[in-house]
């Protein structure tokens, strides 16, 4: 027990705890875009589950609602 206790004194924690957070960080980076990716397939399958492909074709090609607005010129 007194070695792992030795061996545990040697960590620099602090180092340690920073890289985690680096690592964390980097992970939920990486892992965004793949979860906006799965929400667009699932509203697709969504919208072809009701009947409506033209609705689930917009979400595949990233054409949502939002982004279709904010491209439309302004009425007037």
């Amino acid at each position: 027990m007194h070695d792992i206790g030795d061996e545990l004194g040697k960590i620099d924690w602090e180092a340690a705890g920073q890289n985690a957070e680096q690592m964390l960080t980097s992970t939920t980076m990486q892992v965004k875009p793949l979860a906006e990716s799965v929400k667009e397939i699932a509203a697709a399958i969504n919208s072809f589950n009701e009947g409506k492909p033209a609705e689930a074709l917009r979400n595949l090609d990233g054409g949502s609602e939002p982004a279709r607005a904010a491209s439309r010129p302004d009425a007037g």
